[in-house]
């Protein structure tokens, strides 16, 4: 009987030790061998021990974002957001080059279609030049006044707030669109031409077109970049009423020059003034109507 009670407090205590060394720190401190250690096989404290420098206490009250009341800039007057987009500039940077290349490689013309606007003599001459730098140089004035145009056209539709679509593939429809407008106008006048004889009429008033387009795309090119990269500064209804009046000038200069032109031929015929109503007037009164629609749209 003493043995038996013997094992079993013997057992008992063995087993009190065992679950004491088990629920012991590891991060305390063993004599072995008169050399103290820590058990590093135990996943308790020592994880937090050596973790604990490399940990971050992050806040866990949310504390709500204050604005000052008398910060200038989050006022309408001071403040200022950017629309212009960087595709704008590089189109902006493309027309500028062609223009300096024009004027450099095409001297002569450059200074015949500036000077033909206001003297028929030079604009004579601007049409008696057949050589192929002529219509090099008169492809290039297209170019020109189509990618002006476009840029003009853009800024209409997105001040009417039509759509809003400031990107560059957008500009990209419109100008197909405005070169596909001004194909099917020319290949009319060339059918009309052929069967009325009136070639050497049509090549006239081709290039007063060119040289009126060439030379109104040079003058609204600023105006146009300087109301698109500075929307935020001017007043939104004026610069509306601005771009339809720069657009409607534009037309109507350009028919203005082609009337004079028109009664400057001599003889003047019923073909004449049948082209000029028919491939001049109505097509731009069918633009005008299109663009008013886009205009009054709210």
């Amino acid at each position: 009987m003493v043995s038996l009670t013997q094992a079993q407090n013997t057992s008992g205590k063995e087993e009190t030790k065992t679950e004491s060394n088990k629920g012991a720190d590891s991060t305390k401190k063993v004599k072995y061998f008169r050399h103290p250690f820590i058990d590093s096989l135990r996943i308790d404290s020592t994880r937090k021990v050596l973790f604990k420098k490399f940990s971050i206490n992050l806040p866990s009250k949310i504390i709500p974002k204050k604005q000052d009341p008398f910060d200038p800039f989050l006022h309408p007057a001071y403040y200022r957001r950017g629309q212009g987009k960087i595709w704008f500039f590089f189109v902006s940077l493309i027309v500028l080059a062609l223009f300096i290349y024009y004027r450099t490689a095409f001297p002569k013309q450059f200074s015949l279609r500036i000077r033909g606007v206001f003297n028929r003599h030079y604009f004579d001459e601007l049409v008696a030049e057949s050589s192929l730098s002529s219509t090099g140089g008169s492809l290039l004035n297209a170019v020109i006044s189509n990618l002006v145009l476009g840029q003009l056209i853009l800024l209409i539709v997105l001040y009417s707030r039509y759509v809003q679509l400031n990107n560059a593939f957008f500009y990209l429809l419109l100008i197909v669109a405005v070169v596909l407008y001004k194909g099917a106008v020319y290949g009319l006048q060339r059918l009309q031409s052929y069967v009325l004889n009136t070639g050497d009429f049509l090549q006239r008033m081709m290039h007063r077109q060119i040289s009126m387009d060439f030379i109104l795309s040079f003058a609204v090119f600023p105006a146009v970049n300087i109301i698109y990269f500075n929307a935020g500064r001017f007043d939104f209804e004026i610069m509306r009423e601005m771009l339809a009046g720069l657009f409607f000038a534009w037309l109507g200069i350009r028919l203005l020059a082609e009337a004079i032109t028109l009664i400057g031929e001599k003889p003047l015929t019923f073909a004449h003034i049948l082209y000029f109503c028919t491939f001049e007037l109505l097509p731009n009164a069918i633009l005008v109507n299109l663009l008013l629609r886009i205009y009054r749209a709210q």
